[in-house]
């Protein structure tokens, strides 16, 4: 599978390591807790750290569910339709 150009172009770019986070978010890459479950790392447990909900941190839940996350988003003046 041939990957699009943009993905190379923000891999190989020269910005911060916070800015590569988006390309994780793409990839489905990012480390949240119920990947590093499926990977058999040990952690105390998969539920969000951030929120109080007892929800399963899944890339989901931490960028769009998460009562944390839509507060900053908010912040941001910007509204995430999930």
């Amino acid at each position: 599978m041939q990957a699009h150009p943009i993905f190379k172009w923000i891999w190989k770019s020269s910005c911060k390591h916070k800015h590569k986070v988006l390309w994780l978010l793409i990839k489905d890459r990012l480390s949240t807790r119920n990947i590093l479950s499926r990977r058999h790392m040990p952690i105390p447990s998969r539920n969000c750290v951030l929120c109080s909900l007892q929800c399963e941190e899944t890339m989901d839940h931490l960028f769009m569910e998460c009562s944390f996350a839509r507060n900053c988003w908010s912040l941001l003046d910007l509204t995430i339709i999930s």
